[in-house]
């Protein structure tokens, strides 16, 4: 800390050294340096000696969560994967979690990223909880490569309206389709008939919510078409008075 300067006001330097830029998302490109850095945070951290780790979203607000992950989980969790939180989890105690993990699984997302912490030779396990294709599964894929581990991509999703995996509202649900299966089958997974039997629990739960979002959604849409109709009307009433009172009664008009 002693060798960092917080700089508070405008500074002249004679010389700037500008470090070789190591991982660029947008631009698909990674540099095995990238490791290092993760590698000797790592280092510093005493693991918590998990081989195999499941990251979960179960714990995240409505809206976050994936549905019908609980079931999934808890089938990993009968083969040997501890589950865990990231949100109530300290950085730190993260970083140990999968420190030390020959496995790390979960759903498609920026919590698989830690696969940054773990040892060459792992294998990340994603789970996709989307429908429609998207290129997200390049940059899990350009990390894992450059720490050296394996990658597993199962479709899990078992949707009935497809969505975007960066969807921030729309509904999303996982359950034991056919890919999962087989995952499980060639990974040698234990289960019972009734753990991988069709959750209808957790897709009544979906349609309701996407039958909400999608009321919601189709609201904002029409308001914001009304609103920009009003805007262009008003412009052709001369007077501000005139197109203020006219703004307002088109409001009444349209919003009913």
């Amino acid at each position: 800390k002693q060798d960092i300067v917080i700089l508070t006001n405008s500074v002249r330097f004679k010389k700037l050294y500008i470090p070789s830029q190591t991982l660029n998302i947008s631009g698909a490109f990674a540099d095995h340096a990238l490791a290092d850095g993760y590698r000797a945070m790592a280092n510093n951290i005493t693991g918590a000696g998990y081989e195999r780790v499941y990251m979960s979203r179960a714990k995240l607000p409505d809206g976050m969560r994936t549905i019908g992950e609980e079931k999934v989980q808890k089938i990993f969790e009968k083969n040997g994967y501890k589950i865990i939180y990231p949100e109530t989890m300290t950085i730190a105690e993260q970083i140990a979690a999968v420190r030390d993990a020959k496995y790390l699984a979960g759903c498609a997302g920026t919590a698989l990223h830690w696969a940054l912490f773990m040892k060459p030779g792992g294998t990340v396990i994603i789970l996709k909880r989307n429908t429609k294709p998207h290129v997200f599964i390049r940059t899990q894929y350009m990390l894992d490569t450059v720490i050296g581990l394996n990658t597993v991509f199962i479709c899990a999703s078992v949707e009935k309206f497809s969505s975007e995996h960066r969807s921030k509202q729309a509904p999303q649900i996982i359950g034991v389709n056919d890919f999962v299966k087989n995952f499980f089958d060639d990974f040698g997974f234990k289960y019972t008939a009734r753990d991988i039997a069709f959750d209808k629990k957790s897709m009544d739960t979906y349609v309701a919510q996407y039958q909400k979002y999608q009321q919601e959604h189709n609201n904002v849409f029409c308001n914001r078409i009304i609103h920009h109709i009003i805007k262009i009307s008003a412009c052709f009433v001369p007077g501000r008075i005139n197109r203020k009172n006219f703004r307002n009664w088109l409001k009444n008009k349209l919003y009913k």
